[in-house]
């Protein structure tokens, strides 16, 4: 499956180069279920007995539990010695998924349906912002750009680890949505989608958190006053994380401890993940020239709803070069967001140029295109990412 894998990834990169991106809906659904199909078939249980952990294997053995014990399961087994049940009680969104998936036999449903709804949103989201902004051949720079996300976000992540990869696309979908609507009664829905995200991943509170400060994108003044502080974020994160201790769950609260502070803490972890590192950093760089680039196209894009999309992206990628010194798994998730984002900037880019080219095509945004799609591929098949995916 690791060869059908890297096939499959091959024929999409020559694919985005010919004219058959004409058909982008094609794609798409052809992909998706190309993709979801190979999710299907992953057997984190196998993998683990072969000394591979991933959290699809905690969360198969949940399903299992659910499905012999109904929808009440971590409460009737909390004081049991069940170890591999979490207790979702404050993820209500996430615990009604988990049912509803244990009521299928196979739980390679889980995979199946994940990658179906990723994808899916994130082509929503891709679709809905080159529509609204009517950018040149649209119809083959969604599917250059679907076909861009796909190359590279971890699909490994969308099969293994379930909910982090979800709650994203959720939250990216609601912006693409929100950043090209000006209807206040939609906007209504939108923050619905983001507060969603929190009950599927406790992380995405500090999502949240940049979207409201986002909001703020058309007083320069304030923009720079909130990127400094997130650059200086390590020196004040103690007070911080105290007083939002004061009003969330103490889960939520242990899940930012947590985050911040251990499993590959600051430099340490970034200087043990070599090639994570590596990835992360390119991540952010290529982010950094994109942001640099619609700055430079159009200095005034603040004034406009693009503004905030662009914002947004520039707190997270402040965030995710000052969490290097605090923690790995903060820097990877924010770099995480990144990958989501990146497909939305580029429309924004296509758009702001009036550039009718491939996001494939060698030119200055081509060059980044090319360099994010090929080291991806060479981490996610060059390492271990891909190789631990046993089918």
């Amino acid at each position: 499956m690791y060869n059908l894998l890297l096939v499959i990834y091959i024929i999409l990169v020559l694919l985005a180069i010919t004219n058959l991106t004409e058909y982008d809906r094609l794609i798409y659904f052809i992909s998706t279920i190309i993709f979801a199909t190979i999710g299907f078939f992953f057997n984190p249980i196998k993998a683990f007995a072969m000394g591979n952990y991933l959290d699809s294997y905690r969360i198969f053995l949940e399903l299992d539990l659910y499905r012999e014990w109904g929808w009440n399961a971590g409460k009737t087994l909390l004081y049991r010695s069940y170890n591999y049940l979490g207790n979702y009680d404050d993820l209500p969104l996430i615990k009604c998924y988990w049912y509803v998936v244990s009521r299928f036999n196979n739980n390679g449903w889980l995979a199946f349906i994940n990658t179906f709804l990723i994808f899916t949103m994130a082509y929503l989201s891709i679709n809905r912002l080159a529509k609204k902004l009517e950018i040149s051949g649209i119809h083959k720079q969604i599917s250059a750009t679907f076909i861009f996300f796909i190359i590279i976000e971890d699909f490994s992540r969308t099969i293994a680890n379930i909910r982090m990869p979800l709650a994203i696309a959720v939250f990216t979908l609601a912006l693409a949505y929100d950043v090209t609507n000006d209807d206040k009664k939609n906007k209504i829905i939108y923050w619905l989608g983001y507060f969603s995200t929190m009950l599927l991943h406790n992380s995405m509170f500090m999502f949240v958190i940049i979207r409201v400060l986002a909001s703020l994108y058309k007083k320069v003044n304030i923009r720079k006053i909130i990127l400094f502080i997130f650059l200086i974020f390590p020196i004040i994160s103690s007070g911080v994380i105290s007083i939002f201790s004061k009003y969330l769950s103490i889960t939520t609260v242990d899940k930012i401890n947590y985050t911040m502070d251990k499993g590959l803490g600051g430099l340490s972890g970034i200087l043990t993940l070599r090639y994570g590192t590596i990835i992360i950093i390119i991540r952010i760089l290529i982010s950094l020239i994109m942001i640099y680039e619609l700055r430079r196209i159009n200095i005034d894009s603040q004034n406009s709803s693009l503004g905030l999309l662009v914002f947004f992206s520039e707190i997270v990628i402040a965030f995710s070069i000052s969490s290097t010194f605090l923690s790995w798994n903060l820097t990877n998730r924010l770099s995480l967001v990144l990958v989501n984002l990146l497909p939305l900037l580029i429309i924004v880019r296509k758009y702001l140029a009036n550039d009718r080219k491939s996001i494939f095509y060698l030119n200055r945004q081509g060059i980044l295109v090319w360099i994010m799609a090929i080291t991806s591929m060479m981490y996610y098949f060059g390492t271990y990412v891909y190789q631990v995916l046993i089918f």
